[in-house]
């Protein structure tokens, strides 16, 4: 039984239970703030108001709520984006990608170094407008 479905009861007498109040324990509230909403997005197609950018392979986007406030993160491309919607989460998202696939394509191959290097090749490789 988990600390969110266990629940503190009081007021036992011998022959059983003269009222139940469920409450939450400590444990409980510090278990329900840590929970947030994730959802898993493969997009190959993210636009803006001025461009549209194709993937040749998904895109898989993990978007989570917390305290109403949606993001969406990409860890290999290092892109973590907001908004107050799905929607919005996404456009933000698109702008930064969009954004980065500009930057990185746009650099040739001595001015990157390490992971700005493997990004290069990420966009160069899988994208383009």
């Amino acid at each position: 039984m988990s600390a969110a479905s266990a629940y503190v009861f009081d007021d036992l007498r011998e022959d059983g239970w003269k009222s139940v109040k469920p409450s939450f324990s400590i444990c409980d509230m510090e278990e329900e703030q840590e929970f947030s909403y994730i959802i898993k997005v493969p997009l190959r197609k993210f636009s803006t108001e001025e461009n549209i950018l194709y993937s040749d392979k998904p895109v898989m986007i993990e978007i989570t709520l917390e305290d109403g406030i949606f993001y969406a993160t990409n860890e290999t491309l290092n892109i973590d984006a907001e908004g107050n919607s799905i929607a919005n989460t996404i456009l933000d998202f698109s702008r930064h990608i969009i954004y980065f696939y500009s930057y990185y394509t746009n650099k040739n191959e001595t001015e990157v170094m390490g992971n700005a290097a493997r990004l290069k090749k990420v966009y160069d490789d899988y994208f383009h407008i």
